[in-house]
């Protein structure tokens, strides 16, 4: 089988091609992943908000360690519940804790976003 010329470099194109579809199909796996990730979570959020708003009750504080997620999805919600109720709670970043503002906690459950 004798070659014809310039088939070498069309071979070596479509190799380009090849890898950059790759390059192109994990970034977009990445994309989609942390999508589905994000989208999770959020969907979690009103149950989450509620486990929060019934440990204000009884408590002053709710712990990031509190709360029945891994570690970095509590502080996440925290800081989310914290922003969002602003007037009655504060976030603090160093200990993971939130906190009501009275100290007291009691506000008969009724903390809202």
């Amino acid at each position: 089988m004798i070659d014809k010329p310039g088939t070498e470099r069309t071979i070596s194109n479509r190799f380009d091609i090849i890898d950059k579809s790759l390059h192109a199909i994990e970034q977009q796996s990445r994309t989609l992943k942390q999508y589905f990730q994000v989208n999770e979570f959020l969907i979690n959020y009103p149950n989450i908000e509620y486990i929060v708003q019934d440990m204000l009750s009884t408590s002053a504080t709710v712990a990031s360690s509190d709360l029945p997620v891994k570690p970095k999805y509590a502080v996440e919600y925290l800081k989310m519940y914290a922003a969002a109720n602003s007037s009655v709670v504060t976030f603090d970043s160093k200990s993971g804790r939130l906190k009501h503002i009275s100290g007291n906690g009691k506000n008969g459950g009724q903390v809202t976003s």
